[in-house]
């Protein structure tokens, strides 16, 4: 079966600067508590593969354009113990 990517879309704080990934607007920012966000032009895909050198908090992926297929993701790289 093959695996669905969802793109989160970026948005930062403007109090602080935070950058955070999601598929809405979040209500505050986790660092500051600020409720003054903005969206920016910047996507990531969705990726809960923790083993993945490329996974950054078990959320999603940081590379802009990961290698993605029927099977799954082709960018994977297991991390460094």
């Amino acid at each position: 079966m093959a695996e669905t990517w969802p793109k989160l879309r970026g948005y930062v704080c403007i109090i602080c600067g935070k950058k955070m990934w999601a598929n809405k607007r979040p209500d505050r920012c986790p660092k500051c508590g600020s409720n003054v966000i903005r969206k920016t032009k910047e996507y990531r895909y969705a990726c809960n593969n923790k083993a993945c050198k490329h996974n950054v908090e078990g959320l999603y992926c940081k590379l802009k354009e990961p290698s993605l297929s029927a099977d799954g993701c082709r960018s994977f790289e297991p991390r460094k113990k």
